[in-house]
Formats: C-alpha cells, sequence, structure tokens
C-alpha cells in the first residue's frame, strides 16, 4: 500500500476495531475519512481514506469525589464522579526497551485525573473533562490523541442509570497554554 497524506484538519466519521476492553494483544484503531468525491457530490464515499491510529494507555472507572455541578447542594455536599481516560501515543517504543521512561505511566494519569476532579469547583463536566485532557496533552507531549469520559453516578433523574456524563476527544492541536 501506497503512502496517503491527509489534511491536517481531517474530520474522522467512523472509528472501528476499538481496542479490547479486558486486555488482550495490542489493537491498531482504522479510522475512516470521507472521500473528497464524498463533499463534492453528497453521496456515500465509495472509498475511504484508512488511517491506522496508535496504541495508547489506558485508565478505566476512576472513581473521586468533587464538588462540580450547577445546583448548590453540588457544590456544598459534593459528589462521586467516575473519569475513563485513553491516551494515544506510540509504544514501539516502550514495548522494545521496556522502560517507563519511554511512555506515560498509568499513575501520573490517575494524578491528573484526581487533581482536576477533587480540585476547584466547576460548573459543568465538559470543564472537567476539558481540563483533564488539557493537562495531560501540555504534561506529555508524546500523547497525541486523549479521550476522556466524565460521569456523575448518583444523578437525580427518575429512571435507572449506571451514570450520565460526557466523553470528550482532544488532539494536540486544540490544547493551548492553559493547565490548571
Amino acid at each position: 500500500m501506497g503512502s496517503v497524506h491527509l489534511p491536517v484538519d481531517s474530520t474522522p466519521i467512523l472509528l472501528l476495531a476499538t481496542p479490547p476492553a479486558s486486555g488482550g494483544a495490542a489493537c491498531r484503531g482504522v479510522l475512516l475519512l470521507p472521500s473528497p468525491r464524498w463533499f463534492s457530490h453528497r453521496t456515500a464515499p465509495r472509498r475511504a481514506v484508512v488511517l491506522l491510529l496508535l496504541p495508547f494507555p489506558s485508565a478505566s472507572d476512576l472513581q473521586f469525589h468533587g464538588f462540580h455541578g450547577v445546583k448548590s447542594e453540588e457544590k456544598t455536599l459534593g459528589q462521586k464522579f467516575v473519569v475513563d481516560v485513553d491516551a494515544w501515543m506510540d509504544l514501539s517504543v516502550a514495548g522494545e526497551t521496556d522502560s517507563i521512561s519511554d511512555t506515560v505511566s498509568y499513575t501520573d494519569i490517575y494524578g491528573i485525573a484526581k487533581d482536576v476532579v477533587e480540585g476547584p469547583s466547576r460548573n459543568l463536566l465538559e470543564a472537567v473533562a476539558h481540563r483533564i485532557a488539557s493537562n495531560a496533552l501540555l504534561k506529555f507531549p508524546q500523547i497525541s490523541t486523549i479521550r476522556v469520559k466524565v460521569g456523575k453516578p448518583h444523578v437525580a433523574v427518575r429512571g435507572i442509570v449506571d451514570y450520565l456524563g460526557v466523553e470528550i476527544l482532544r488532539h494536540r492541536k486544540d490544547v493551548g497554554g492553559d493547565r490548571v
């Protein structure tokens, strides 16, 4: 297969073959981008450009007590928050060297999430997730893309839910100098 050149601002339309949820061998996601023909004729693409995503360190079901929310009770009593973080980066060097200095430690990702969730109160989960993503991208230049999911398992709604929350995806180009 020849080399593929993609515009920097390509927008993904579908993510396939996500890594297995419970360990297993390293896996690469496949990101499909619409072909130029799709945009010009507004029809389904006949072919798509395929881009392989790098494997990533993952931290799931991190649980913290924080004081985020719009309601005054949320800011005074606080509540439990559940966080998942996936950070895309090249892990091939770490795989070869078996050295922690060639990767991002799971404990560092945990520490960033803990500092943000247990830190200053924010109104929106979107702001909490954004701060976790921004801080990780600023601290670790080897991370190219990060996905952060923040949920509230104990929400005052009529009905049964595991949690309600937000999930964001941030890329290196999205981050500014706003680490807190």
